[in-house]
């Protein structure tokens, strides 16, 4: 890409994910600039672009959509405010850079689909570790054949209860908490993007940590080409330490690797048939780095958007699925 154009990104709302998602990413990603910081608060939004040596920061979620000193927009926001807040970025023809998951469930991602597809607008929905070359290796190893035909896959993603603190926002049901909103939407995209096809739901089973909210979430799927796939998440594992790795498995050998979603923490990918073991350490460089210089990219319309409104809506159709599965209500029903 050309590293010469500068993309300055307006922030709505003093996430703690903006450091690693923005901030941070923008020491490796040229001309991707944090320029605006916005809050319910004034002084909340002073405060954080001082600290942050950010320009500019507004009190108004609104004021930052339509500031001339403002290109694009950030949404670090509670789900549950994933869509209303895009489409007012969209109708304001900023591209947008959203977290995942785009919305509360399918419907809700359908109403966002509209707005893009009228508006031509520019919306990614952000899935940092999908423009890591880490994942793009997994993906070409099978594609290739590597493991022959690929049979069956396992995701696990489990955080440890007592890194979730009892105001977090994943642990609020209006706000669209529980875990297979936040990591089982991953293992979801994750699945997807491997194998190339959708899924249906087989089975799923919850382990409530509060009424309404998943802490574990446990699912079984099927691809219409044979693979089969199961992915199990917790917000409420008993170990000390966060773990996430995906198990692929194949006619001819399999395929481990571990830290998928963060392979720039140490990421490590072991291939091993009758005839072969291979043993690849992840590129050191983050997601985020990866994913913003995509996006600067992505704004000026020079790449394809692969994690655009369309997936989107795939993945929340797959969540409700799953929610439904397992007794529970989709989130915003």
């Amino acid at each position: 890409m050309r590293m010469n154009k500068r993309l300055r990104v307006g922030i709505l709302g003093a996430a703690h994910i903006n450091k690693v998602a923005i901030l941070d990413a923008a020491a490796g990603a040229p001309g991707f600039v944090p320029t605006a910081i916005a809050s319910r608060s004034l002084d909340k939004a002073q405060a954080y672009a001082a600290e942050h040596g950010i320009a500019h920061a507004f009190g108004d979620y609104h004021a930052a959509i339509a500031s001339h000193d403002v290109d694009a927009i950030y949404i670090p926001l509670p789900n549950s405010q994933h869509v209303e807040w895009s489409i007012a970025a969209l109708e304001a023809g900023k591209p947008v850079l959203c977290e995942k998951p785009l919305a509360m469930n399918a419907d809700e991602a359908r109403t966002l689909r509209d707005t893009v597809d009228r508006t031509g607008g520019v919306f990614v929905e952000a899935f940092h570790y999908r423009y890591h070359t880490f994942i793009r290796r997994i993906k070409q190893l099978i594609d290739a054949g590597a493991i022959g035909d690929l049979k069956s896959l396992s995701i696990i993603g489990h955080v440890p209860g007592a890194r979730m603190k009892a105001d977090n926002i994943r642990r609020n049901a209006a706000l669209g908490g529980g875990v297979t909103m936040d990591l089982g939407v991953y293992a979801i995209d994750a699945m997807r993007y491997l194998v190339g096809e959708t899924p249906r739901v087989v089975s799923a089973k919850a382990e409530l940590s509060l009424p309404e909210i998943d802490g574990a979430m446990h699912a079984e799927l099927a691809f219409p080409n044979g693979v089969t796939a199961d992915f199990h998440v917790s917000h409420i594992s008993p170990h000390p330490e966060t773990e996430s790795a995906i198990s692929i498995v194949g006619s001819e050998g399999a395929i481990h690797a571990t830290r998928p979603y963060l392979p720039h923490n140490s990421g490590e990918l072991r291939l091993q048939t009758a005839k072969m073991e291979l043993l690849e350490h992840a590129d050191a460089m983050t997601t985020y780095m990866f994913q913003a210089r995509a996006f600067i990219e992505h704004a000026a319309r020079e790449r394809i958007v692969e994690t655009d409104v369309h997936s989107g809506i795939i993945n929340m159709e797959i969540i409700d699925a799953v929610y439904r599965a397992a007794g529970l209500r989709p989130r915003g029903v």
